[in-house]
């Protein structure tokens, strides 16, 4: 574990860095060193006033220093906000023990176990003495009776058996085992958190979000809040992260819908799902729909041999259509790997009116992105136009990756050395090295799609990406 003194140069590097925060206090604790214990975990709680671990290390100083009682009464208000917090229980058994209430010590050492049976303290245990652990159940015999009622036989009733309760009077699934959508809460996320793609969220803007800022302007001239955009581009460059955003920019709920959400191995219920959605998104306009992977929704139904997939896009085309109806604000979202395998109708004008290209981002949007990345890290003498300029051609994820695979070395000298390691520009440049853009393979592949005057159309912001760089593969600024 890294010392004091390493961790007090650390927070000097990075004062607001709220994780080595509660690292230094836990550590002043360790070595008895109350007050600076005590002056840490109170700076965190300025930084996070719900930060739980911060408000137990408060109590646990005043446990040591003798005042048991106000411990008491911090760590029972950390319990009435979050009654799972395992550790919380257990220092609170800690606490009944020492005011000589075994009882009370027992109840809370068995809450503790019963939301985390590995965080037994052995020592607390044995003060407790016999009944400190609860015995384990033993498992049922085989052949013992089933612990439901029954008529006085080793099998279920006969209700039990009859599951004719899941279907309707039609024989079609109740609507309880179809896909439950729920929306993004939206005080998650905002475009201020998406580094670059301005132009893609200018579009979002104009196409998407002000028709809902205000509808009676955009009904004055014929137009409505619904439509579809579809996101594309190499992966791992933000297109989910933009549609969680929206969530945070506008007043709409935003349902994120992924493959496994909406797909049923009963012939029919794919269909059902996806008509059950968009009533679902209708009831609760303004609302975006966002379809993560749409070429696994909407495959070119040309090369499909199955007619159940047929069916499912042809659904799908149907109700992108329905969204126009009166008084609808429904807009749709959809993200997409490959648009070239997408079916040619979705793209027709109704349905996803505007095809977006997300690159990956330039230098100005790294340094941004890196900024983030490492700011909740140990750092020192960190060049961030050195690595922005060093990261050229790396998509969001990439960066993300590069950023981890540093912070696992760094934690290693850590463990090694006993002392904090900080990331540094060298040991970033160091691991750049060995990191490969995800990017490369899908600019080959988008490449020769575009031969194609289909997709080419299609694919119109991708070429005029490419005609802005002059088609340089190695020219991603």
């Amino acid at each position: 574990m890294p010392d004091l003194d390493s961790l007090r140069r650390a927070l000097r590097r990075s004062p607001g860095n709220t994780a080595l925060l509660l690292l230094y206090g836990q550590r002043c604790l360790d070595d008895l060193q109350f007050t600076e214990a005590r002056q840490a975990f109170e700076r965190l709680l300025t930084l996070e006033p719900a930060h739980y671990e911060a408000q137990l290390g408060v109590a646990r100083v005043l446990f040591l220093d003798g005042k048991t009682s106000e411990a008491a009464v911090r760590v029972e208000r950390i319990l009435r906000d979050h009654p799972d917090y395992a550790p919380a229980h257990l220092f609170l058994s800690r606490i009944h023990l020492a005011e000589n209430n075994r009882s009370k010590a027992l109840e809370e050492y068995h809450k503790a176990l019963a939301v985390d049976s590995a965080i037994g303290d052995p020592g607390l245990e044995k003060e407790l003495g016999r009944g400190g652990r609860p015995p384990r159940r033993a498992p049922a015999p085989v052949g013992s009776e089933p612990r439901h009622g029954g008529h006085g036989h080793g099998f279920p009733d006969e209700d039990a058996l009859d599951d004719d309760h899941d279907f309707d009077e039609e024989g079609d699934w109740r609507t309880e085992h179809w896909f439950q959508p729920a929306p993004i809460d939206p005080g998650s996320l905002s475009f201020k958190a998406v580094g670059g793609l301005e132009r893609v969220k200018a579009e979002i803007r104009s196409r998407l979000l002000d028709p809902l800022k205000d509808p009676s302007l955009f009904r004055a001239y014929g137009q409505q809040a619904a439509g579809g955009i579809l996101l594309y581009g190499p992966p791992g460059c933000g297109k989910s992260l933009v549609s969680r955003a929206i969530a945070g920019e506008s007043r709409a709920k935003v349902f994120p819908i992924g493959i496994h959400d909406l797909f049923d191995s009963y012939i029919g219920n794919t269909e059902k799902n996806l008509r059950y959605l968009f009533e679902t998104a209708r009831q609760q306009s303004p609302s975006v729909l966002f379809f993560d992977e749409a070429d696994s929704f909407a495959p070119d139904r040309r090369r499909l041999r199955d007619p159940q997939m047929r069916n499912v896009v042809n659904q799908l085309l149907a109700e992108l259509d329905a969204i126009h109806s009166p008084g609808s604000e429904v807009l749709v979202m959809a993200a997409t790997n490959t648009p070239w395998a997408l079916d040619p109708q979705v793209l027709r004008p109704g349905r996803f009116d505007r095809a977006l290209f997300v690159p990956p981002p330039d230098n100005r949007a790294r340094r941004r992105i890196l900024k983030r990345l490492l700011a909740d890290k140990p750092t020192d003498q960190i060049d961030i136009h050195a690595l922005a300029d060093a990261s050229r051609g790396l998509s969001g994820a990439d960066l993300r990756g590069w950023v981890e695979r540093a912070s696992h070395l760094a934690i290693g000298d850590a463990m090694t050395s006993g002392r904090l390691v900080p990331l540094t520009t060298g040991l970033l440049l160091e691991v750049r090295k060995d990191v490969k853009s995800t990017c490369r393979g899908w600019f080959h592949e988008a490449r020769e799609q575009v031969k194609n005057p289909r997709t080419r159309e299609m694919m119109a912001d991708f070429m005029q990406w490419l005609d802005r760089l002059g088609d340089s593969p190695r020219s991603l600024d």
